[in-house]
């Protein structure tokens, strides 16, 4: 392709030249400088432009263009050209050109998701051809990503490149630990609104970030719990600890401190926790964490009233999407299944415990499963065989009834909800030929 592209460019020029140059026409002398016809003229020097008519001065005939020869040789020469082109791109596209960079330039792209510059980065370190200076340099970009608030900008590449630094110990101790130190992030979650009399659930959660193919453990102690600036007591509670983690994960844990003493109205908590990070028997990391959260103590009937609980279940309408599907028989003889699915929609995904009962417009049940909806399900699909099943199109209606003995431990504020909540007007959809989520294992009762 290339020698074709070649010939053709080569082809193409060959016939623009002629085309522009063209070729004299005529016996007649002209004056080379301004083509004036000599014809007849015995001066030595040319009437119109005043030149010295010296032999090399004129020539013969009249120069004329020939346009088909230019009006063939441009396409082909772009032709040409572009196939050129073509062929450079297609070469050169498997060349790293950041190879030629030296080391100071390719730290940045690098650590921001440039792929070809991060392979370049860690075959030098891998060749020993990295110096120290260098590699310092990687390692503070690498802890301005980490000690980021949002740890997701820390990949795992650039991750993987301090690791391979430090194993050649080409960092030294006090940056391995500004890095490590990031690694876990814990948070405190607290329920924003309790009755008051009841226990408060806090949950700490952490999430772990670690080098591929390097082991961690982490444990986290809660130490010290602060309700409005003022300490509760001093403790120390092993809330977490992790088995030897390979890939960045999660864990959670949760902690166990009675606070239905807390008064009406709004409260700062604050939990200090201690975090290790542990390779092997080495203790890498021990640091200390101060995590804060809020919650709002209402009085012991409050989320009983009419008004409240009107909010709850207007939000759960609002956050749920409930559908009900029909199954026809396979075969004479079987039974017609009813099946119900429940899901998140909107922004909240929260935790519900409880009973789902499907009844028909005569208000016969038809249905029911008692599940836990979870903030990572996608949705929750039960079905049973009726005998008096709906046709499609029919009404039905759901009832959930909430479980807030399952719930006191969830921080979900939706568990406050002690009522029914009824969804009306559900119609009756043929069952999709790809059933719903879940369906396999999850028939209720």
């Amino acid at each position: 392709m290339l020698i074709a592209a070649i010939t053709l460019l080569l082809t193409g020029a060959a016939l623009l030249t002629r085309g522009l140059i063209g070729r004299r026409i005529g016996q007649e002398p002209r004056c080379r400088k301004c083509n004036y016809n000599l014809t007849g003229v015995e001066s030595k020097e040319c009437p119109e432009c005043g030149v010295d008519l010296s032999e090399s001065a004129q020539c013969v005939g009249q120069r004329h263009r020939k346009l088909s020869r230019l009006a063939s040789g441009v396409p082909l020469l772009m032709l040409g050209a572009g196939l050129i082109s073509d062929s450079w791109l297609h070469w050169s596209h498997g060349i790293t050109w950041y190879r030629c960079l030296p080391t100071s330039l390719l730290a940045r792209p690098a650590l921001f998701g440039n792929a070809n510059a991060k392979a370049v980065l860690t075959e030098r370190c891998s060749t020993n051809r990295l110096s120290r200076a260098d590699a310092q340099l990687i390692a503070q970009s690498v802890i301005t990503l980490a000690e980021d608030s949002d740890i997701r900008r820390l990949d795992q590449q650039s991750l993987d490149l301090f690791e391979l630094l430090r194993s050649r110990r080409l960092v030294p101790p006090d940056q391995t630990d500004r890095v490590y130190r990031q690694l876990v992030r814990p948070s405190l979650a607290v329920r924003p609104l309790v009755r008051q009399g009841d226990t408060v659930p806090i949950v700490v959660t952490c999430s772990l970030r670690t080098p591929s193919g390097t082991f961690l453990r982490y444990e986290v102690i809660a130490e010290r719990l602060k309700i409005d600036g003022r300490e509760v007591a001093p403790f120390s509670q092993k809330i977490i600890e992790s088995t030897w983690i390979r890939a960045s994960g999660w864990s959670e844990g949760s902690l166990e401190v009675p606070l239905n003493w807390l008064s009406v109205g709004s409260h700062a908590i604050e939990l200090d926790l201690k975090v290790m990070v542990f390779a092997g028997t080495i203790q890498l990391v021990e640091r200390n964490v101060a995590c804060n959260g809020e919650c709002h103590v209402l009085g012991p009937h409050a989320s009983d009233s009419v008004k409240t609980q009107k909010l709850l279940a207007s939000a759960l309408r609002d956050d749920l999407e409930v559908r009900a599907f029909l199954e026809k028989p396979s075969a004479p003889g079987k039974e017609a299944e009813i099946w119900t699915s429940i899901r998140w929609r909107g922004n909240r995904r929260g935790i519900l415990c409880g009973k789902f009962t499907m009844r028909d417009s005569k208000r016969r049940v038809l249905h029911t499963m008692t599940r836990v909806l979870r903030p990572t399900d996608s949705g929750l699909t039960g079905g049973c065989t009726v005998p008096f099943p709906p046709a499609e199109g029919d009404l039905v209606s759901v009832t959930f009834e909430s479980s807030r003995r399952q719930a006191r431990a969830t921080t979900d504020v939706m568990e406050m909800y002690d009522g029914n909540v009824i969804f009306d007007n559900i119609r009756v959809n043929p069952l999709p030929q790809v059933p719903p989520a879940n369906k396999a294992g999850q028939s209720g009762s």
